[in-house]
């Protein structure tokens, strides 16, 4: 984790949309959720929830 985040961007969480984006074993994937929130400040931490319903493996 990069030890020079910057906090302020906790400020700036707002309700979404935001679009999660991942990779295993070169299979690309994406979600689009409404919410993220702060779990910690120290260190830096956000929980993102993701309903498996809105896995799109196939459009990217």
């Amino acid at each position: 984790m990069d030890a020079e985040i910057d906090r302020n961007v906790f400020r700036d969480l707002s309700y979404g949309p935001y679009i999660i984006t991942s990779r295993d074993e070169g299979r690309m994937n994406a979600q689009i959720v409404n919410t993220i929130i702060q779990v910690t400040s120290e260190p830096p931490r956000i929980a993102v929830i993701i309903n498996k319903k809105t896995i799109h493996m196939n459009s990217l």
